[in-house]
């Protein structure tokens, strides 16, 4: 309660209870309390695979959406541990029968993008399919032994993310009639064969990345790969020149703000310090990301990748923190560069069989 009323009293000005805050004040709470707590709890605990759980949050509280129910999360968690054999499986056959599991990765793909795009596949679960499929082969192929530890604690670090994300919503909840970012489903055959296209998009320009990644075994960089196939589901990004630009712009400004959070951080290399740092920079970009400014999306791009850059530099031990820094933030830059590039070149390739289906589709209704 203390710290409610402080934070209050800081941010906005007057001591007032939680009550009396608006819906958006009460996000930025929400984001700034819990996303920090989780990170620098992830960073001093140290699991495996600990900057997972972050990253997760992140894409729970992150945006106006409805609060994932408990119940609703742990049924989540269980069809992704069943659902995570088959990604283990498919790192065993690849060498075996290369044609075979290249097939089953295709498809595997469409059907995450497009079951995401009819709705059938809520935001975690699709992200976690996609973190599943991305990574659990690679490990299989280089690492065999570490699959099924991997698993666990991929499945750990996502149990965090949701009991965290719960936690938020009980100590920070919405008022009642607020209103959410709602997922819409496809009501007709032409919005599902927007979905397909958008699927088919979508797979075919992760590929050409896919194929590379399985056939050289590039497990040290499989984050990227995970963070591209992330950024996959929005196939828009390569018909819109601003959602394109503002895709490269938000990682350059998520890049820009854990360097700077890096540079204060040199300076007093401490727990504490770094808590309060993760504390005030989630406050100024909820800000950003909960208003109406103009630039509001961009912010709320940037928070992703502010999240992933320190969650896996600071949790990887080993190194040169500057040096690994860098390396990743380019790796970031160079994947979200890959995905504009390949969707606008679809874009392309696409637009003509797309408008002939729609003139066919709207000359038979």
């Amino acid at each position: 309660m203390y710290l409610r009323k402080s934070l209050s009293k800081c941010l906005f000005g007057s001591d007032i209870g939680l009550a009396d805050l608006t819906v958006d004040q009460i996000r930025i709470l929400r984001l700034a309390i819990c996303l920090s707590t989780c990170f620098i709890c992830a960073i001093a605990l140290a699991w495996p695979l600990a900057y997972l759980s972050p990253m997760l949050l992140c894409s729970l509280i992150g945006s106006p959406k409805k609060p994932l129910a408990l119940k609703s999360g742990i049924g989540l968690l269980m069809l992704i541990f069943l659902a995570f054999f088959p990604f283990v499986l498919m790192g065993f056959i690849i060498p075996r029968w290369p044609g075979v599991s290249a097939l089953l990765l295709i498809i595997g793909f469409y059907y995450i993008f497009y079951l995401k795009a009819v709705g059938k596949l809520p935001e975690l679960a699709a992200v976690l399919f996609l973190v599943g499929i991305t990574i659990m082969p690679l490990m299989a192929l280089t690492q065999p032994e570490l699959s099924l530890s991997f698993t666990l604690g991929f499945l750990f670090s996502a149990f965090i993310a949701v009991v965290s994300a719960w936690l938020s919503f009980l100590v920070f909840p919405d008022p009642k009639g607020c209103s959410y970012n709602e997922a819409v489903k496809p009501k007709n055959n032409l919005q599902k064969h927007e979905a397909q296209v958008k699927a088919l998009t979508s797979t075919i320009a992760i590929t050409p990345l896919a194929l590379i990644f399985y056939s050289n075994n590039l497990i040290e960089a499989s984050l990227v790969f995970a963070f591209v196939a992330i950024l996959m589901q929005n196939p828009d990004i390569g018909t819109n020149l601003k959602a394109g630009a503002g895709l490269l712009l938000g990682n350059l400004l998520g890049g820009i703000i854990s360097y700077m959070i890096f540079v204060f951080l040199k300076s007093t290399p401490t727990l504490p310090f770094f808590a309060f740092l993760m504390l005030l920079s989630l406050l100024l970009l909820g800000q950003r990301i909960f208003s109406e400014h103009k630039f509001s999306g961009l912010y709320s791009a940037s928070l992703s990748t502010v999240i992933l850059l320190l969650g896996s530099v600071t949790g990887s031990a080993g190194g040169d923190f500057e040096e690994k820094f860098l390396s990743r933030m380019v790796q970031l830059f160079c994947a979200s560069t890959y995905v504009v590039l390949s969707l606008i070149v679809l874009k392309g390739l696409l637009r003509k069989k797309a408008l002939k289906y729609l003139a066919r589709f709207e000359a038979t209704s």
